[in-house]
Parts: structure tokens; C-alpha cells; sequence
């Protein structure tokens, strides 16, 4: 028994390790015949092995095959994997189960698709055993390469390396996995689930890809049958874009999520699509569509489809700041970029929208409908309708293109264009133009490089503008350019821009260095001046300008004419202008300056009575000249009222290495001017000085010359005389900004008038002040320095040196001055604003009634804020007209509403005095403050009368006091303080006068009243009453 037991574990060994080791020189490739006609009876395909075979039993019966080809026998298209490896489960595999533990298929290669007819191109096996008896628990495919195909579009999808893991519970279903495949570059992860396949031939089919660093995600839930090769499918699609990062550039930092979800029914040819759900932004702010829509799949797909909402709150949905949010048309270029960034379809789509209100920019737009299509490159409108602020209705049609540029017709209609224009730019409706109707026709192109209307046609009110219009932006490789070809019977160029600047906001226009103009205009309104038959002819690019006609018969009383043509295409520019200016009234210029200058229009607008009538004539002529500079010559003649003018200048230039306007502005000049009138007045007012000289209604002259390059520094004389008077400057000036303007001059100043710095009194004339000065004045970074000055002013010596810092608020000053005399009360009245007539009262000392001295009349608007100090040091100070100090000295201080007189010192009455003066301007008035300190000072030349006081005073006091016109200021001073008065007497008060008189009357002077008064006044008068000194304290209740 023992022997036997051993035969059969002997056996059993022995045949393990023949199925262990066995396999390992069996040589396999032998049988591939057997292996290929096995396999092909199984499957029903023609199945082919190129490669090595390997087959186990143990431990696992596994099975290798390398380079494996099937197909239908009748069909060119075949299956190619690089290697297929099935290993069984030996319990299952030993009761002869069909159960594979794991199935690994590397490299495989396949194409599948539809054939012309819609029906399913796929090399399906008839197998030769039951499909449910087979069962995969673990299927692998690596790195396939699929090839799916639409013989009806002619398209194809490659997706490479395509992986999947999952299962297969049978070759009928269930099955469950995921994996990946790569379009484009493009890494898609999928998962997939499908049922077992039915007895109706179906299944459910669950799948879902969501892409990774791409925010698109789709998932299908639907069941799908196959019915002669064609399938047919019913269910659940959803598509949804997860919030992103803004691409650089755009106005909005993020994309806005969208989710769009639909039940779908169709087969390989078509689909009907119901109950579309389409969702643009996050839930609390969201935009949400209903509708349906029909898929035409083939050769040409298409997607039609009709989406419908009750209420679209675009403002929620955008999400922009405050400021953007009421500027609609920034609302809707970031709307469409949004659009667009959402609308890249894979195939062609036509969607009827409509929504009964929108709200966007703070108001409801009504009646919404658009008509649209979008492709790959953009979306169509067809047609956009909806009703606006104003009771405007829009039209638009066109296509909107990548870049948010748009192409088509638009029309507008608004019964109040105020409302409209109001709506658009966050405006009043006061200040959004024309209050009439408004119809608006036109072929428009935007985009970010140029904004065209061709075919524009618009009626507002009266005015009817036909024409074309176009502007381009600029770059860093073009100027801005402008086309304009205009005509009109009557327009309101003020209204015009009202309304467009309404319409486009806050959107940056350059300046036009290139374009051409043609306009034809009967009556027109500029800057609230007509101008009547305009007409302008002009063109203008890197090659030059040319001004055919630019005629204005009448502009506010003025008759325009230009004319001219550069031509800059030569290596130096060469050509001429004319201009002719003949005015009765200058109306039209003034207020055409005033808006591009306000400042330098003011001042014409004084001096325009003295300058009509105006006869112009300039000639402008550009010639080469040598190593490529270009010569340019001007010449002006002509009469202003009495004026007359003439000038000549020459300028040479570099135009090789600059552009022509650079050249200008850097080239070297030569001017000669001369202005010559019978009134001298005028010729101050045109030059500018109006605010600091005066003259005399006689012949005057005013020349200038200047030479050296404009944008360096100017070697400049200029003279004006007037009679006896007498200006010259002489010195270098460097043009530019204001803030970068420079300037080195020697004035002189020869029985010149200068402007009191205080206004004439009502109905009394200006009294100018004489002054003859010499002093250097120089200008840099903005602070102006007068040096040495020297001279007299008003009769009265001046020295010293001032410095203005203009470019700070307030103006900066500092200085040292000395002055001859200095009449006090005069300087602080102007200082603090005191009334003309009171301040002239203060001068000359009127003292019959308070309101003459002391005005009620409120303080006016004093002299320019400035901060900083001067040092003062006057000879003879008036205070009143029969006091004076001398020798004084002291500190101006000036601060923000603040004007101080500090450390004053100086001889007055034979004693000397020291004081402190602030003033404040308060929201109640002028605030004063003061502290004065006599030491012997005489009492008979201090104190008002005929002296008949005497003694050496010496007085120390403060005061305080407030008050918003000079009597109530001076009404409110109080404070206090002490005097001393020594070696003081009282004239006219003889002691011995009254035992004089009683001697008399005792020697026989008779009784009589009138002689004995007459006695005692004389007898008075022959001495004076001595007072010992006395330090009384007196409170000073008011001044």
C-alpha cells in the first residue's frame, strides 16, 4: 500500500512540474496556424498573430500574444494591437468557464465610425459561443489609439493614447471603468457605465468627461439601440464650464461659469432636444433661458434652437464696479466678450432668444428678441430688437467677430434723446443734449483698432447729417486717424458732442495725425457761436497734409479762409499756407478759444472791443535746404482796431531724422515783431500785461525779437514804450509747460504805471503808480526770483530780492525788501480785503464820523493765499498823515487765511516802539490781534491835537477783536495794559494865572465878564502846569 501511495504522489509531481515546466520548451510559434484558425472560428473575423506566442498552466493558465491583427475578411479596415494578454481563473478555467481574471490589450490600434448612411462602420464579430458565459474582472487597455469617423461630415476625432480599466461582467454587460485619451494635446479623463444589453437590444449608457486644466465638463445618462447598424438614443445630456481666470487684458477678472442641460432624442442623423435648461453665471446672480432645439447631424450640422426668459438681470449677472455698471456700453463689451468666450461650438448654431425685460445699466430694456448664429469665428446676428430708455427702439444686424469687433447696419429711433443719451453716460438728463427726436441710420464696424459708419444718416431737432465717418486709434507704429465726409444744412456741433460724449463715456480719443476731412455745412453752431457756409476740403498722412479750401463765410462776425499744401514725402518737406482773417466782430474766435484755452480766451474776450476790426494775413512757406533741414518762413501782416501788426520769422529744422512737427518744435527760430497803436492801453491789454501795467490812450510801440531753437533756450528782446514810459526785458527764455518753462531776464522799468494792488472805489478812477525799476528776473522748476531790484516805486526807494514758489498751494514767498516809506494802514487794507472806499478814508485820515474811517461794508476778497515770509525794512512808516515811524524794521509772515507782522521795531515821536500784528481770516470775519510797546515816545508829537499834552510817554498794550466788516471789528477790539507818563504838563495852564487876575482886579480892572475872560485866557496861556509822573492802569474797553 505504501509503495503504491508513493507510484501516485510521484505521478502527481511528476505532472506539476510538466505543467510548470513543460510550457518552456514547448515551442508555441509552431502552433500559431492552430492558434489564428481557433481564434477566427471564435470570433467570426479573420485573426492573425505577427508576433511571439507564450501560453502557462500554472500557476494561472495565461495566454500572450504579441502583434495581433483581425478584421472582416471583406474589409481593408483592421484591428492592430501591439500585445494581448488573458489570463483565466484556474478554478473556473479547470470546470471549462470562460472567466478571465485579467485581459491587458498595449498599443491597440482600431477605427470606428458612420458610414454615409448614418449606420454603424465597426468590424462586429459573430462569435462561436455564448457571449453571457464570458466575463473579464479585470480589462486593460493601454496606449490605443482610436479613430472615430463620420463618412456623412467627412470629419474625424484621433484620440491617442487612449487607457481604460474596468470590468465586464459579461460580453453583453454590465460594464464599468475609467480612462483617458488625448486630443489635441489635450488630456480628457473619462468614467463610463452601461447596463446589460436588453432583450429590446438596448442599453443604458452612463458617461462622463471632465477635462483637466480645460474648465468645459460634460456628462450623458441616456439608453441606445441599434437597429440595423444604426443607433438611436434617448436621454440626458448636460454640458457646464466651471468658473475661470480672466485671460490679461480683460475687464473682468474671472469667466463666468455657464451649465446648459437638455433631454435628448435621435439617432446617428438627427436629434430633437426638449427642455433646455441653460444657466450663464452663479446661482444668486444668474442668467436662466428655457426653450428647445433640433440637431441636424451629416455632412452639414447644424443647431437650431429657441431659448425664452420672463426677466434677464445682466447687471447681477456681470457683476462690474459701480462706476462701470452705469456705463452701459462697458457693460455690454464685457458681455460680449463673455459671449463669445461661451459660444465656440463645435458646429453651427441658429438661436431665436427672447426675454420680456432685461436690466442693464440701472434701467429695463423691454421686448428683447435677437435672432442669432454662431460658428467657430463668431456669431451673426440676424437680428437684435429691443426697446430702451427715451422710448427708444434699437435695431441691430450684423456679425460679431473675435477681439469684440462688430460689423453691421443699426438703426435708432428715440422719442427723448435726453433720456436715452442720459442712460448711456450717467448723466442728467439736462446735460445729455438735444430735447427732440432722434433717428439714427447707419453701417457700423467696431473694433478695438477703428470705429466706422458709413451710410450715416441722422435727424435731431432741425439738423439732418448725412455722410460717412471713421477713426482709428492709435498705435505705437500709427498715429490716430480721422475720415470724415459730412454734410449738413444745419448743425449743433455743441449738442453733437454733448450727445456723443454721452453715448461714449469715458473712451480716450487721440488727437487725428492723419486723415481727411469734407465737410459741407450751410449754418452751424460752435461754441454757441453760428457760423454760416462752412465748407472744408482737407487730407493729411505721413506723406503731408494738403488744405484744399477751409472757408467759413461768417463765424460769429468773422470771415475765415485756409488754404495750402505741405507735401513731406521728399527727403525735406516743401510747400506754403495761407490764411486770411477779415472780422467786424471776434464772437466766434473768442469762444472758440475760450473752449480750448479758457484762460488766453478771457483775455481776448477784454481786449476784443479794441481789436475789431481785425484784418489777417499769415503766410506759412516750408523750403529744403542743406543736409536735410527744411527752412521754414512766416509772415503775418495786418490791423487790429488801431493796432498794426507785422511779423517775420524764419526756423530751420532737421525733417530727415524727425517728423515733420518735431522738426518745428526743435528747430532753430528767428522772429521780428512790431505792434504799433494809437492807444497804448490796447497794446497792453493784447500782450497780456493788462494785469500789471496801465498806459495812457497815446501812440505806443511794442517789438520783440527772439532767437535761438524752440525747444532750448531762447535769446529774447522785447521793448514797450508809451510816451515818457518805458519797458525793456532782455535775457534767454525756454518754452514748454508750465511747470517746465524757464526764463533769465534783465528788466527795466522807465516811468512805467503799475496797477494799485488794491480795486479803484466804486465810480472813482484807478490811481496807477508811478514806479521806474531795474531788476533780474529769473524763472526755473517753477519758482520765480526777482533779484536786485532797485528803483522807485510811487515816489518811494525799493531794494531787495523776492522769491514766488508757483507750482505749490499756496504760492511759497520769501525776500528781503527795503522801502523808502511804506504807508501802513494802506498795506494791511489791501492785505485783508477792508473796502476801497474805507481803505482810502484809513489813508487820509478821515476822522468826522466813524463810518467814514471805519466802513460797514463787509471785507472783500483779499489778496492771493501765499506761505512763507519777508523781511521789511522801511525808512518812513505812515500811520497816520501827520504820524510817521522811522528806521522800522520787521517780518511779514503769511499763512493759510493768516496774515502776521512780527518782530517790528523802530524810532517814532523821539522814543522807540516794538509791535506784533496778527490777522486771521475766520467763517465770522477777520480776527486781529496786537500787543504795541512805547518807550519815551513825546506825548505833544504822539497824541492827536495841538500838543497840549507833554511829557515822555511810555505805553505798553494788547488788543483782541473780530468782526466780518471793519466798524464791527473795530467795535469789538478789547485788552488792556499800562502807560506812564513823565515830565508831563499841560499847556495853557498857567498856576499864577488866577492871582494874576485877582491882583488886577484889586489895582481897579473893572467887573466885567467879557474883559475879565479875556484877561484870565492870557493869562493862562503864559505858562504851563507841571505833573508829577503817575503809572495809572487803565483797561481799554475798545479803540
Amino acid at each position: 500500500m505504501q509503495t503504491t501511495l508513493l507510484a501516485v504522489a510521484m505521478a502527481i509531481i511528476l505532472a506539476l512540474v510538466t505543467a510548470l515546466v513543460g510550457p518552456l520548451f514547448i515551442d508555441w510559434n509552431s502552433y500559431r496556424g492552430e492558434f489564428e484558425t481557433r481564434a477566427s472560428r471564435l470570433t467570426g473575423l479573420d485573426f492573425r498573430v505577427t508576433g511571439a506566442i507564450d501560453a502557462r498552466l500554472l500557476p494561472t493558465p495565461t495566454i500572450t500574444l504579441q502583434g495581433v491583427e483581425f478584421g472582416r475578411p471583406d474589409e481593408g479596415s483592421r484591428v492592430r494591437a501591439r500585445l494581448l494578454r488573458i489570463e483565466f481563473a484556474l478554478g473556473a478555467f479547470a470546470r471549462g468557464e470562460w472567466r478571465i481574471a485579467d485581459a491587458r490589450l498595449e498599443g491597440a490600434e482600431f477605427s470606428a465610425g458612420l458610414d454615409p448612411s448614418g449606420r454603424l462602420a465597426w468590424p462586429l464579430p459573430k462569435l462561436g459561443f455564448d457571449l453571457e458565459a464570458v466575463s473579464i474582472a479585470r480589462l486593460q487597455v493601454q496606449d490605443a489609439r482610436a479613430t472615430l469617423a463620420d463618412a456623412a461630415s467627412d470629419s474625424r476625432l484621433v484620440l491617442e493614447k487612449l487607457d481604460f480599466t474596468g470590468e465586464l461582467r459579461s460580453l453583453v454587460g454590465p460594464v464599468k471603468g475609467d480612462g483617458s485619451f488625448v486630443i489635441a494635446g489635450q488630456r480628457y479623463p473619462y468614467r463610463i457605465a452601461s447596463s446589460r444589453i436588453g432583450d429590446d437590444a438596448g442599453t443604458k449608457l452612463r458617461f462622463m468627461i471632465d477635462p483637466i486644466d480645460q474648465p468645459l465638463a460634460a456628462e450623458a445618462d441616456l439608453s441606445i439601440w441599434i437597429e440595423r447598424g444604426m443607433p438611436r438614443f434617448d436621454g440626458n445630456v448636460q454640458f457646464a464650464r466651471a468658473v475661470g481666470r480672466a485671460p490679461a487684458g480683460a475687464d473682468s477678472l474671472i469667466v463666468e461659469p455657464w451649465r446648459v442641460s437638455s433631454r435628448v432624442k435621435g439617432d446617428s442623423t438627427a436629434a430633437v432636444l426638449e427642455q433646455i435648461e441653460f444657466q450663464y453665471g452663479p446661482d444668486d446672480r444668474a442668467i436662466r433661458l428655457k426653450g428647445g432645439a433640433d440637431l441636424r447631424l451629416g455632412r452639414q450640422p447644424e443647431f437650431n434652437g429657441t431659448l425664452s426668459s420672463p426677466q434677464i438681470d445682466l447687471d447681477r449677472v456681470l457683476a462690474l464696479p459701480e462706476t462701470m455698471r452705469r456705463r452701459p456700453l462697458a457693460a455690454v463689451k464685457t458681455l460680449a466678450e463673455s459671449l463669445l468666450e461661451a459660444s465656440r461650438l463645435p458646429i453651427p448654431a441658429a438661436l431665436n432668444l427672447n426675454a420680456e425685460s432685461v436690466t442693464l445699466g440701472g434701467a429695463t430694456l423691454v421686448r428683447l428678441a435677437a435672432e442669432v448664429k454662431v460658428d467657430a469665428d463668431g456669431i451673426d446676428i440676424k437680428g437684435l430688437e429691443l426697446r430702451a430708455p427715451g422710448m427708444s427702439q434699437l435695431r441691430l444686424s450684423g456679425r460679431l467677430g473675435p477681439g469684440v469687433q462688430f460689423a453691421g447696419s443699426a438703426k435708432l429711433e428715440a422719442s427723448d434723446p435726453r433720456a436715452f443719451a442720459a442712460w448711456l453716460g450717467e448723466r442728467s438728463d439736462e446735460q445729455s443734449g438735444s430735447a427732440g427726436p432722434l433717428r439714427f441710420t447707419g453701417d457700423v464696424a467696431v473694433g478695438v483698432e477703428a470705429i466706422t459708419i458709413d451710410q450715416l444718416k441722422l435727424d435731431v431737432d432741425r439738423m439732418t447729417v448725412a455722410g460717412r465717418l471713421a477713426y482709428t486709434w492709435a498705435r505705437h507704429d500709427r498715429p490716430a486717424r480721422l475720415e470724415a465726409a459730412l454734410s449738413a444744412p444745419e448743425i449743433d456741433f455743441d449738442r453733437v458732442q454733448a450727445v456723443a460724449k454721452a453715448v461714449l463715456g469715458d473712451t480716450a480719443f487721440d488727437w487725428p495725425r492723419e486723415g481727411a476731412l469734407s465737410l459741407k455745412i450751410a449754418r452751424a453752431l460752435v461754441a454757441g457761436v453760428e457760423a454760416k457756409q462752412a465748407e472744408v476740403e482737407m487730407r493729411g498722412d505721413a506723406n503731408g497734409f494738403e488744405i484744399a479750401r477751409l472757408a467759413v463765410a461768417d463765424f460769429g462776425g468773422a470771415t475765415l479762409a485756409v488754404k495750402g499744401r505741405i507735401d513731406a514725402a521728399a527727403r525735406s518737406p516743401r510747400g506754403a499756407l495761407t490764411l486770411e482773417v477779415d472780422a467786424r466782430a471776434l464772437d466766434g474766435i473768442v469762444a472758440l478759444v475760450e473752449k480750448i484755452a479758457p484762460a488766453t480766451g478771457e483775455q481776448l474776450r477784454r481786449s476784443a472791443a479794441r481789436l475789431t476790426p481785425l484784418t489777417l494775413r499769415a503766410a506759412l512757406g516750408l523750403d529744403p535746404a542743406a543736409a536735410g533741414n527744411t527752412a521754414a518762413k512766416l509772415k503775418l501782416d495786418g490791423r487790429a482796431g488801431t493796432l498794426r501788426m507785422q511779423a517775420e520769422a524764419s526756423a530751420m529744422g532737421d525733417t530727415v531724422t524727425r517728423g515733420i512737427f518735431a522738426a518745428l518744435a526743435a528747430a532753430k527760430l528767428e522772429l521780428n515783431a512790431r505792434l504799433e497803436g494809437d492807444d497804448g492801453g490796447a497794446l497792453i491789454e493784447l500782450a497780456g500785461l493788462d494785469r500789471f501795467l496801465t498806459a495812457e490812450k497815446r501812440p505806443a510801440r511794442l517789438t520783440l525779437a527772439a532767437k535761438g531753437p524752440l525747444d532750448g533756450d531762447l535769446a529774447v528782446e522785447a521793448q514797450f514804450a508809451a510816451g515818457t514810459a518805458n519797458i525793456a526785458g532782455k535775457g534767454t527764455v525756454r518754452l514748454g509747460e508750465r511747470a517746465n518753462a524757464a526764463a533769465e531776464l534783465n528788466l527795466k522799468l522807465t516811468n512805467a504805471s503799475l496797477h494799485a494792488p488794491r480795486p479803484a472805489a466804486p465810480g472813482r478812477p484807478a490811481e496807477p503808480l508811478p514806479a521806474s525799476l531795474t531788476a533780474g528776473l529769473a524763472l526755473r522748476d517753477g519758482m520765480l526770483r526777482l533779484t536786485e531790484v532797485t528803483g522807485t516805486v510811487a515816489g518811494a526807494s525799493v531794494r531787495g530780492q523776492l522769491a514766488l514758489g508757483l507750482q505749490q498751494q499756496p504760492v511759497s514767498i520769501d525776500g528781503d525788501i527795503e522801502l523808502g516809506a511804506l504807508d501802513l494802514p494802506v498795506a494791511i487794507g489791501a492785505a485783508i480785503g477792508m473796502p476801497a472806499q474805507g481803505e482810502r478814508a484809513a489813508a487820509s485820515g478821515a476822522s468826522a464820523n466813524a463810518s467814514a474811517l471805519w466802513p460797514a461794508e463787509p471785507f472783500e476778497q483779499p489778496l492771493p493765499s501765499l506761505n512763507g515770509q519777508v523781511a521789511v525794512k522801511a525808512a518812513r512808516v505812515a500811520l497816520t498823515p501827520k504820524l510817521a515811524a522811522r528806521d522800522v524794521r520787521g517780518t511779514v509772515q503769511f499763512g493759510q487765511g493768516q496774515l502776521s507782522l512780527q518782530d517790528i521795531e523802530g524810532g517814532i515821536a523821539g522814543g522807540r516802539v516794538s509791535a506784533e500784528l496778527t490777522l486771521l481770516r475766520r467763517a465770522d470775519g477777520i480776527g486781529a490781534r496786537t500787543r504795541v510797546r512805547l518807550v519815551g515816545a513825546n506825548a505833544a508829537e504822539l497824541l492827536p491835537g495841538d500838543g497840549s499834552l507833554s511829557g515822555r510817554l511810555t505805553l505798553d498794550v494788547t488788543a483782541e477783536g473780530t468782526g466780518m466788516s471793519p466798524v464791527a471789528l473795530m467795535g469789538s477790539l478789547a485788552g488792556g495794559g499800562s502807560f506812564t507818563l513823565e515830565s508831563a504838563g499841560l499847556a495853557r495852564i498857567d498856576p499864577a494865572a488866577f492871582e494874576n487876575i485877582v491882583r488886577a482886579v484889586d489895582q481897579g480892572l473893572p467887573i466885567d465878564a467879557i474883559r475879565i475872560r479875556d484877561r484870565v485866557d492870557a493869562a493862562l496861556a503864559r505858562g504851563s502846569l507841571g505833573i508829577t509822573s503817575r503809572r495809572p492802569g487803565r483797561k481799554l474797553a475798545s479803540c
